[in-house]
Parts: C-alpha cells; sequence; structure tokens
C-alpha cells in the first residue's frame, strides 16, 4: 500500500469521526449555575413547546443536581379534584440540559429535539 492510500485513509478516518462529533452536537450533560425564577420560567417554556403547549411545571431544585427530569402527566381526578381510580398508561418524557460551548440547550430525548435556552447558565458534568 503506498503512502499517498494510508494518507488517505487516515484523512477519512477523520473526516468520519467529526462528522460523528457533530451529529451529536458537541453537548455534555450539565447543571444550572444560576437558577431563578426566570431560568425555571425559561426551562417550563422549552418543555411546553417540546410537549405541544402542555402545561408543565418544574421542582425548584430542577437541573442543579442531576441534568435531567422526567415528565410524566398529571394523573386522572374527578371534577371535584378527587384522584380516580386507575393508572397512566402513557410514557414519560425525559429532558436533558446540555452544554454546547457557551451556551445552554435542553434535548427531548424522546424526539431528539433540541431547544436553545437564552439566558440560562450552565456547567458540563462527567456522566455518572
Amino acid at each position: 500500500m503506498s503512502i499517498f492510500k494510508i494518507a488517505g485513509l487516515a484523512a477519512a478516518a477523520t473526516v468520519l469521526t467529526a462528522c460523528q462529533t457533530s451529529a451529536k452536537g458537541g453537548s455534555t450533560p450539565a447543571l444550572l449555575t444560576n437558577p431563578s425564577a426566570v431560568t425555571s420560567a425559561t426551562l417550563e417554556a422549552a418543555i411546553s413547546k417540546a410537549l405541544n403547549g402542555r402545561h408543565v411545571r418544574l421542582a425548584a431544585g430542577a437541573f442543579t443536581k442531576r441534568p435531567n427530569v422526567i415528565i410524566e402527566l398529571a394523573a386522572y381526578s374527578t371534577l371535584g379534584g378527587d384522584p380516580m381510580d386507575g393508572r397512566r398508561m402513557d410514557r414519560p418524557d425525559h429532558f436533558t440540559l446540555n452544554a454546547r460551548g457557551a451556551k445552554c440547550v435542553l434535548i427531548h430525548e424522546e424526539t431528539g429535539e433540541t431547544y436553545g435556552l437564552r439566558g440560562v447558565e450552565c456547567k458540563a458534568v462527567s456522566a455518572p
């Protein structure tokens, strides 16, 4: 095999690796660095958009200790607000906060959709 063929194969391998990296978007799981009411509202709006406008309320510490949350539909209730018997069989939705360079993005794991988060500060964390 000539030196040119070896160099060509090495270059092709480098290009393929670069494509795989960019397909993931170069993002890393992250935690919020400065959580606030505004940050929570921004995250809730992004999740609501991902869930076709469904109202979402996040816990105060969401994305501060873990880079992901699981959103489940509320249990059925009667008109009086009492819980009904039975179990919701809908699948929950999973969201992961990611750092992509200096920006924070939210990824809806089931669809792969990514949502930019203006004004949200986060820090990349190593995977567990």
